[in-house]
């Protein structure tokens, strides 16, 4: 029996490839480098904007799938929505929305060009930002639906809660706005420096970001100070993102890869580091395994251990500053470029073999969240939602860390009570009926918690946080 275990893993590894090793690559066009971050579609297809001015449609087996003429550079990462939607902000001031066959659904055209992707909320709402600061929120169906007036930045993108919140930051100022558009609260930045990475957000509603003068920072979801840690780079532009532990791993332009653990007293303390040959520009992404993918500008793609230990490296090219994304076979998916004298920068898609069977289940594990590329704390999915009915409302307060909820029903209708996690997990659910009260018996632990009332004529929500 030992040794037919021992074959049929040989043979396993064989057949799937060495974990390190290239499965294939695409070529993508010439020009400047790619920064753009693979999103990765249901049925596996991964999408991806390059620098040629094309929108790329690329099957698990690297043949193209299609491709789509933008125009201008299309160097901002995709977004897919729950009906398998593609958009894309583009530098030629517009934002495409793509059918799954590569079909023109509708483009809505900002101010200015953009230059980071924009985020979904949980109606499938888009939000992004554009040259001139301001910040858009656009219907699935290419429609406006608000704008402000400056609070944006083009360089980074907004991420969204699970209540729909949206955080920004710009210039030396983070900011949350309700669904709304209104302004929720802001929490100025001056001695930090201006932010310079799109927020990820975390299981108990913590927002890191990251800032020019080389510190990651982390604010409570009521928009206090929490911690922040000091390093020896001159800026910082990748996003956190968050083991299933409670790590928090960030790369800098010190040339480092970042690991640090923080206590229940939110003091923050390195674990450990990791050196490259350049500057880590790139948001790291987790495996199911724990193990750590991401890239650097000495060109390397990196698969580190939870220690902090080197598993293997590959070598992409010249420069890789792509965050990695992580295939339901755990395929690794990331661009490297190399330089050629008369044309520029050669633009690869690498897939690569890895040892992780998917994205780790932690609250922000890779850049904008998941492989969609969403930007926004998962819940229940939009497909699965019901409209909020005003006639609906539900309370919730946590005494001695039992849940208490007041509820409000149309007359004569039943219901449903439930209780999620910041991740969307299901903890309890209650038949219910009218108006009332209850106590809700799930144990809970620090950190943040959705309870929802759904009947047939809709739903409604409440955010309750359990400080520790």
């Amino acid at each position: 029996m030992k040794r037919l275990i021992i074959l049929l893993t040989t043979l396993l590894t064989f057949a799937l490839g060495a974990e390190g090793e290239l499965k294939w690559r695409y070529r993508l066009g010439t020009g400047e480098g790619v920064c753009s971050v693979p999103a990765i579609g249901q049925d596996g297809t991964i999408y991806l904007g390059s620098t040629d001015n094309y929108l790329y449609a690329i099957n698990p087996d690297s043949t193209l799938k299609w491709k789509y003429k933008t125009g201008e550079y299309a160097k901002c990462p995709p977004v897919i929505g729950a009906d398998g939607t593609i958009y894309l902000a583009c530098a030629d001031c517009n934002i495409y929305a793509l059918e799954r066959d590569g079909n023109l659904k509708w483009t809505y055209e900002v101010c200015l060009w953009v230059r980071s992707p924009p985020a979904l909320g949980p109606d499938g709402t888009l939000y992004c930002s554009s040259w001139n600061n301001d910040i858009y929120a656009i219907n699935t169906d290419g429609t406006l639906k608000w704008t402000t007036e400056g609070g944006g930045n083009p360089e980074v993108a907004p991420a969204v809660d699970m209540d729909g919140t949206i955080y920004m930051g710009t210039g030396d100022i983070l900011r949350a706005y309700n669904s709304d558009g209104s302004l929720k609260w802001e929490h100025p930045n001056y001695w930090m420096g201006y932010i310079t990475s799109t927020p990820s957000i975390g299981a108990d509603g913590t927002i890191y970001f990251a800032t020019d003068e080389a510190m990651f920072c982390a604010v409570n979801p009521d928009g206090t100070d929490k911690w922040w840690f000091q390093t020896e780079g001159w800026t910082v532009m990748s996003s956190a993102a968050l083991g299933e532990d409670g790590t928090v791993y960030w790369g800098s332009f010190d040339s480092y890869l970042y690991a640090l653990s923080v206590t229940p007293e939110d003091f923050v303390e390195m674990k450990w580091r990791f050196e490259t040959g350049g500057n880590v520009y790139c948001t790291p992404a987790i495996g199911s395994d724990g193990t750590i993918y991401f890239g650097s500008y000495d060109g390397n793609l990196y698969a580190l251990n939870p220690d902090g230990s080197l598993r293997w490296s590959y070598d992409l090219g010249d420069i890789t500053d792509c965050s990695p994304a992580i295939g339901s076979d755990g395929t690794i998916y990331t661009v490297g470029s190399v330089w050629m004298e008369d044309t520029g920068y050669i633009n690869y898609l690498y897939a690569i073999n890895s040892s992780s069977h998917s994205l780790a289940n932690s609250a922000w594990p890779k850049f904008q969240h998941d492989n969609q590329n969403t930007g926004r704390v998962e819940g229940v999915g939009v497909e699965e939602k019901p409209e909020p009915d005003p006639e609906m409302e539900v309370n919730a307060a946590t005494i001695d860390k039992v849940l208490h909820v007041t509820y409000v029903l149309p007359e004569g209708q039943d219901g449903v009570l439930r209780v999620y996690d910041a991740l969307g997990r299901r903890l309890e659910q209650m038949k219910v009926r009218s108006s009332g009260e209850v106590e809700l018996t799930a144990p809970l632990s620090s950190g943040v918690y959705w309870v929802r009332l759904e009947s047939k004529a809709g739903q409604a929500s409440s955010k309750v946080v359990l400080l520790p």
